[in-house]
C-alpha cells in the first residue's frame, strides 16, 4: 500500500515564532472556492490551485527581505493541522472565529503566526552571516539525504510529488527550512553555549536560578488528612498532630547539629508521601508550592529552620537549603540548557519586534481558513489516489496527522 511519508517531528511541530511596494507581478487564475471538486491532474502547483497565485507571489517583507506566498501557506499547514488535532482531541472541529477577550479570532491568529514565523525563517540567514556563521554542511546533507529516501521509497515520482503537496512543501522549502533550524542552533550555541558571549558558569547559572525564583527545601510533614482517602482526620487525631510537631520543632531547637538532626528525624516522622522520590528535598519555583509553605520558605535564610507551619496537607517544619549545595553537575547543566532555550526564544522574538513582518495587500485579503479548507480537500484526493485499488475508503494508515509526527 503507498502511503504518505512522515516528515520529521522536529521540522514540522515546531510552533516558533512587511508592506511591500511591489504587488504581486503573475497574473491571477480562479483561486478555490468552498466546495470546488478537486482534480488532481489539474494542479500544477497547489499554492496556486489554493489562491490563484504562484508560490513564489510577494505577499510580505522583513527587515527588505522577500516573504513568499508558499512560504506563508506551509506555515498555515503546519499550524492548521496543529489546531485540527487539538480540538479534535476534545472532539470538537477548530472554532476559527471565536475571539479572546480582545476580540482576535482563531483565524486572525492563525494568519499572523503563519506571515509572523516565515518571517522569522526570512531573517535567520542574514543573523547567521552576522555572526559570521554558515549552515553545516550536516544540515544539507540531511536534507538531501531525508529527501532521496522520501523519493526512492514512494512508487513513483507523481507519489513523491502529492507527498510535498500533502504538506505544502516543495524540496527547496524542505531544504530552506531544515537549514534554518540549524542555523538557529548554531545562533544558539554561538550565544549561550560554552564560550559564547551570554554564557553563564555555574556561579551565574545558580544566581540565575535564583533570580528566576528557584528555591530548594527539606520538610517534615505531620498529615492531618488520611494519607489513604485523603479525608480530613478528626479534631482530636489532628491536635495529636500538632503536639507531635510542636515536639520535632523542640528537639531542633535544641540541637548543637540541627541540619543533621533535622534529616534523621524526616526520614523517622515525616509524612510526606513524596519523601520516598525526593529524599534530598524539593527544588521548587515560586508559584509551585500551597502559599503557606512557600511564604514560610522564601522567608527563611540557608541553614535556617522554620516554625511550625500549617497548611491545608498539614503541620510542616521546613528547612532552607542553599542551591549551590542542592542542584548538582547534571541537573546544573539542564537548567543551562534551558536557560539558553528561553534566552534564544527572546532574541528572536527581539528580532521580529525590531524588524516586524509586514504583509501587503494581497496579504490583507488573504482566507487562510478556506485555504486550509481546500487544502483537506487536496489531501482527500491525495489519499484516494494513493488508496489501493479495490478500497473506497480513501484513507491512509498515517494519515494527515503525519505533518505533527
Amino acid at each position: 500500500m503507498k502511503k504518505l511519508h512522515k516528515i520529521s517531528a522536529l521540522l514540522l511541530a515546531l510552533s516558533l515564532l512587511f508592506l511591500t511596494a511591489c504587488g504581486p507581478k503573475e497574473k491571477p487564475v480562479k483561486p478555490y472556492v468552498s466546495g470546488d471538486m478537486i482534480v488532481l491532474d489539474q494542479i500544477t502547483d497547489p499554492v496556486l490551485t489554493l489562491t490563484g497565485y504562484p508560490a513564489s507571489t510577494v505577499v510580505g517583507t522583513v527587515d527588505g527581505k522577500e516573504i513568499t506566498l508558499g512560504d506563508t501557506l506551509y506555515w498555515m499547514a503546519a499550524n492548521g493541522d496543529r489546531l485540527t488535532q487539538l480540538y479534535s482531541y476534545f472532539g470538537g472541529e477548530v472554532p476559527w472565529e471565536q475571539a479572546d477577550e480582545d476580540g482576535n479570532t482563531l483565524a486572525q491568529g492563525l494568519k499572523e503566526d503563519c506571515l509572523r514565523l516565515a518571517g522569522l525563517y526570512a531573517l535567520v540567514p542574514d543573523k547567521l552571516a552576522q555572526a559570521g556563521l554558515e549552515v553545516s554542511q550536516e544540515a544539507l546533507d540531511q536534507a538531501a539525504s531525508t529527501l532521496e529516501t522520501m523519493e526512492s521509497e514512494m512508487d513513483t515520482e507523481q507519489a513523491f510529488t502529492y507527498n510535498m503537496w500533502y504538506y505544502l512543501l516543495t524540496p527547496d522549502l524542505y531544504t530552506r527550512l531544515i537549514s534554518v533550524q540549524d542555523g538557529m542552533e548554531q545562533l544558539r550555541e554561538h550565544f549561550y553555549g560554552e564560550g559564547g558571549a551570554e554564557y553563564l558558569d555555574d556561579g551565574q547559572m545558580l544566581a540565575w536560578l535564583d533570580g528566576e525564583g528557584f528555591y530548594f527545601v527539606k520538610h517534615i510533614l505531620l498529615s492531618t488528612r488520611d494519607t489513604t482517602t485523603r479525608e480530613p482526620l478528626d479534631e482530636e487525631t489532628v491536635a495529636q498532630k500538632k503536639k507531635a510537631a510542636e515536639d520535632l520543632l523542640t528537639q531542633l531547637e535544641g540541637s548543637s547539629e540541627p541540619a543533621a538532626l533535622f534529616d534523621e528525624l524526616m526520614n523517622q516522622f515525616s509524612e510526606d508521601p513524596g519523601l520516598v522520590s525526593n529524599p534530598e528535598g524539593y527544588l521548587a519555583q515560586v508559584g509551585q508550592m500551597v502559599e503557606p509553605f512557600e511564604t514560610a520558605s522564601l522567608a527563611l535564610g540557608d541553614y535556617e529552620i522554620s516554625g511550625l507551619v500549617e497548611s491545608e496537607h498539614g503541620y510542616h517544619i521546613i528547612l532552607r537549603v542553599p542551591l549551590k549545595e542542592a542542584v548538582g553537575p547534571e541537573e546544573l547543566e539542564s537548567y543551562r540548557t534551558q536557560y539558553g532555550d528561553t534566552k534564544m526564544q527572546e532574541k528572536l522574538d527581539s528580532w521580529l519586534e525590531e524588524t516586524p513582518a509586514q504583509g501587503n495587500e494581497l496579504y490583507e485579503g488573504m482566507d487562510l481558513t478556506l485555504y486550509y479548507e481546500g487544502l483537506t480537500a487536496i489531501r482527500e484526493a491525495i489519499e484516494t489516489e494513493l488508496a489501493p485499488a479495490g478500497d473506497g475508503s480513501g484513507s491512509l494508515a498515517d494519515g494527515s496527522a503525519s505533518a505533527q509526527g
